[in-house]
């Protein structure tokens, strides 16, 4: 109901203003922060998505494209909270990646390659 309709029912209403939500973008912000510590390549998609391309970079070598993301799932989950989940998805393209991280959600790790394209692409999500 809006504001004046409310007032018009009921004259003494008390209108206060709203709390605001923490910001997202902060959130979001600081994950990508974590993610520029492996590369510079990062590129946000949306609100709450992004990609990083690891070729070339020395973690890559070290740690893996899995020792990777489960590096930047552990400092997310550290700085924030329990609340903050990240499903990563690793592949060869970002659109194989996106792929791969909805065959997971609710802080999953994925990878689609050479190995598993089928069955990763066409097995139901779950």
């Amino acid at each position: 109901m809006k504001v004046f309709e409310a007032k018009a029912i009921h004259r003494g209403i008390a209108v206060m203003e709203p709390k605001p939500a923490p910001e997202p973008r902060g959130l979001v912000n600081q994950l990508i922060e974590i993610m520029t510590r492996h590369t510079p390549d990062v590129l946000r998609m949306s609100i709450d998505e992004a990609s990083m391309n690891l070729a070339g970079t020395p973690n890559l070598k070290k740690l893996g494209p899995e020792g990777v993301a489960k590096s930047d799932q552990s400092v997310a989950a550290q700085g924030g909270g329990e609340c903050i989940t990240s499903s990563i998805g690793i592949s060869t393209s970002i659109w194989m990646a996106k792929q791969a991280s909805n065959l997971n959600k609710r802080d999953g790790l994925e990878r689609i390659d050479h190995t598993n394209l089928v069955r990763g692409l066409w097995s139901p999500p779950g």
